[in-house]
């Protein structure tokens, strides 16, 4: 179950599964090696001030939330009626 909801194609050699993985996966393994460079950067600068490093964690999350935005529009051009796809609210929203 839990393999068909990442991909297809599985391929079990020398101990190792490879999975051709879902559209729905491509936007965020396109976007994780540049989120992750960000973080580690963030992480090993010690220089930065509390209210900076925040501010950069911030901009980190909201980067998430495009890559967010990209799977949804995967799965809204689905247009599989049996998928129910939450709104999610930003800060504006909740104001």
């Amino acid at each position: 179950m839990t393999f068909s909801a990442i991909g297809q194609n599985y391929v079990l050699k020398d101990k190792k599964v490879s999975i051709e993985a879902n559209e729905w996966l491509v936007p965020i393994e396109k976007a994780y090696p540049a989120l992750e460079a960000k973080f580690k950067r963030l992480e090993l600068d010690k220089n930065l001030d509390i209210a900076s490093r925040n501010a950069q964690y911030a901009e980190l999350i909201l980067s998430w939330g495009d890559v967010v935005e990209d799977v949804r529009t995967v799965f809204e051009e689905r247009n599989d009626v049996t998928l129910n796809i939450p709104v999610l609210l930003t800060a504006e929203d909740e104001c």
